[in-house]
């Protein structure tokens, strides 16, 4: 399968018996039934293996050394699979020195949460620090196994205590 829009199908097909090397070749079709073309800007014809595809139909040819041994595989459907809904989050909020909780969002799958970068993965939801006062952005995302949805931010927010005033305060008697 191919998740929506991003074109990351994969086909591995392995040859044997004949002459070795092998010559792999992808096929694609718009249609079941339709016409097979080669699709040539698909790298992998050295060793059968194939990412980047987009839904429709494929087969490969498979030709030995002697090209002798012509074969073609069974056709191959990649599904366009849809992208997984956006986990629901909630901003948090501290004083310095709260004590934090760790993060939660709510989806049907696995969350996949993110550092400030967005890039960096965590191996579980992070809990914020509340030891200075600052605003710290968290990413999480829904994946259903194959894909993933796009990082919805989370913001940890972490207010500064108030000051206390000091001093003393002198009331004067009225006459």
């Amino acid at each position: 399968n191919s998740c929506q829009g991003l074109n990351n199908g994969t086909i591995t097909t392995n040859g044997s018996g004949g002459t070795l090397p092998y010559l792999y070749n992808l096929l694609f079709a718009t249609s079941a039934g339709g016409v097979f073309v080669d699709a040539s800007s698909i790298d992998g014809d050295n060793d059968g293996s194939y990412t980047g595809l987009q839904p429709g139909f494929y087969k490969v040819v498979l030709t030995d050394a002697t090209s002798c041994g012509v074969v073609e595989s069974t056709v191959v459907e990649i599904q366009e699979t849809i992208t997984p809904a956006l986990p629901v989050v909630s901003n948090v909020e501290y004083c310095v020195g709260d004590a934090s909780s760790q993060l939660s969002a709510s989806a049907t799958g696995t969350l996949i949460w993110y550092d400030s970068d967005s890039v960096t993965v965590l191996g579980t939801a992070p809990t914020p620090s509340t030891t200075i006062a600052g605003e710290t952005s968290y990413f999480v995302s829904h994946s259903d196994g194959l894909c993933e949805s796009a990082k919805v931010e989370v913001k940890a927010i972490v207010y500064a205590n108030p000051v206390t005033p000091t001093g003393s305060v002198t009331v004067q008697p009225t006459c």
